[in-house]
C-alpha cells in the first residue's frame, strides 16, 4: 500500500513545491527518517526500479524502525552497492533465524550485544530463548557468570520459564565453581610477581577482582558457590591458599630436625620410629611458647588472615588439621620418604593458569549438538 501511494503520487507531480508537500506527508505518515530516505531515493530511481525499491521498504516500514545499516547513511544517497548489502545482512540474519529457531529480532539482540551466534548453535533452544528474554529485559551484555554458568532468571521455575533439574544446575554451578577457582588461581599468581605487593596486607584477598572478572556481586558469587560446595568465596580463595601450605610446614619442620639427636638416633622398627616422631613433636612444641608463639601470627606467616580459617582450609583439603600434618610431615623426615616437589609455585604456574583462563567457554549441556 505504501508502495502504489507513492508511485501515484510521484507520477502526478508537477512541481518542486508539490513535491515538498507530498515528502513532509510521507514523514507524518511512515516516520521523518523513512520518509526522507523514501523520498529522495524516489526522487534519484528510475520508474523501472521505483516497484523494487517499494517493495523493500514496505517490509521494513512493517517493523517500525530503521536498520543501523541504513539508519548511518540517511543523510547520504545510497548507492546500489550499498543497498545490496543492506539487504544481504537482512537476509544473512533470517538464515540465521531459522536455523536457531529464533524471531528476527532476537537475533537482532545478539548481534546487537557482541554475542558470537556460532556459540548459539552449542545451547537448546529453551537456553536461546532465556538469553534472548534476559536481553530484552536488560540493558547492556549479559554478564560473564551467565554466560558461564547457563543460570539465567528466567530460566527459573518462579519466573515463569523453563524449570532446571537439580542435576542441571548443579552442572552449572560446577562450571562457574571452576571458573572461579581459575580466576583466584590467576589473581593469587600475579599477586606473587607485583612488584608493590607490599601495600596489601595480610588480610588482603582477590575477592573483589574475581567479582568484577566474572561480573557479580561479591555476594551472589558467595552464595552460589556455598550452594556448589559448602565454601563460601572467603573460604574457597584459602582452599586455593592450602595447595602452597605444605611447602611451608616442611621448611618449617626440615629447619627444626636440622642437627638435632632426635632425628639421628631414630630406630628402624616401628615402635622406635613412633617414640621418635613423638619426642621431636614434643620438642617443638616447647619451643612454641607463649606469648612469643601465636596461633594467629603463625598463620599469618603461612599466608592465612587467621588460624580459624587456615584450621579450616587444611580440613577441608587435606583432611588433618595444621598440627596433624607437621606430625605427619615429621614422620616423613624421619623414614626417608619425603617428597621434594610438594608446593605450587605460583609464579612459574601463572602462565598456565592464564591460558585455562583463556579456554574457559559459554555453559553447554554435555553431548548436545545443533541437530539435538
Amino acid at each position: 500500500m505504501v508502495g502504489t501511494f507513492a508511485l501515484l503520487a510521484l507520477s502526478s507531480l508537477e512541481s518542486d513545491q508539490e513535491f515538498v508537500a507530498l515528502r513532509w506527508a510521507f514523514d507524518f505518515w511512515v516516520g521523518i527518517p523513512w520518509g526522507r530516505y523514501f523520498m529522495e531515493r524516489c526522487a534519484a530511481t528510475p520508474a523501472s526500479q521505483a516497484s523494487e525499491f517499494t517493495e523493500n521498504l514496505s517490509e521494513s516500514v512493517g517493523t517500525n524502525r530503521v536498520p543501523s545499516a541504513v539508519a548511518s547513511r540517511l543523510d547520504d544517497d545510497p548507492d546500489d552497492a550499498r543497498w545490496a548489502e543492506v539487504s544481504r545482512v537482512r537476509d544473512e540474519r533470517k538464515e540465521w533465524s531459522k536455523r536457531l529457531g529464533l524471531h528476527d529480532d532476537e537475533v537482532q539482540l545478539f548481534i546487537d550485544n557482541g554475542l558470537g551466534l556460532e556459540v548459539l548453535l552449542t545451547k537448546q533452544l529453551h537456553e536461546r530463548k532465556a538469553m534472548a528474554d534476559y536481553l530484552r529485559k536488560r540493558s547492556g551484555p549479559i554478564p560473564r557468570w551467565v554466560m558461564i554458568s547457563g543460570l539465567f532468571k528466567e530460566a527459573d521455575k518462579d519466573k515463569g520459564g523453563v524449570q532446571i533439574s537439580e542435576e542441571s544446575r548443579r552442572k552449572r554451578l560446577r562450571a562457574l565453581y571452576k571458573a572461579a577457582v581459575l580466576l583466584i588461581k590467576r589473581a593469587l599468581g600475579r599477586h606473587e610477581i607485583d612488584v608493590d605487593k607490599a601495600e596489601r596486607s595480610v588480610f588482603w584477598d582477590p575477592v573483589a577482582m574475581v567479582a568484577r572478572d566474572l561480573d557479580i556481586p561479591p555476594s551472589k558469587l558467595s552464595q552460589l558457590l556455598k550452594e556448589f560446595s559448602g565454601h563460601s568465596l572467603s573460604q574457597v580463595i584459602d582452599n586455593c591458599r592450602v595447595a602452597a601450605l605444605k611447602g611451608k610446614l616442611r621448611a618449617g619442620v626440615r629447619g627444626f630436625l636440622k642437627g638435632r639427636v632426635a632425628g639421628n638416633n631414630a630406630q628402624g622398627d616401628c615402635v622406635g620410629m613412633e617414640k621418635a616422631v613423638w619426642a621431636v613433636w614434643g620438642e617443638l612444641r616447647k619451643s612454641r611458647k607463649w606469648p612469643e608463639f601465636s596461633p594467629n601470627t603463625w598463620a599469618n606467616e603461612l599466608g592465612f588472615a587467621s588460624y580459624r580459617r587456615l584450621y579450616r582450609a587444611c580440613v577441608s583439603v587435606y583432611g588433618r588439621t595444621p598440627y596433624q600434618m607437621e606430625i605427619a610431615l615429621i614422620r616423613e623426615e624421619l623414614e626417608g620418604t619425603a617428597k621434594t616437589d610438594e608446593g605450587v609455585d605460583w609464579v612459574e604456574g601463572l602462565k598456565g593458569v592464564e591460558e585455562a583462563v583463556k579456554a574457559v567457554r559459554a555453559y553447554c549441556e554435555e553431548g548436545y549438538t545443533e541437530n539435538g
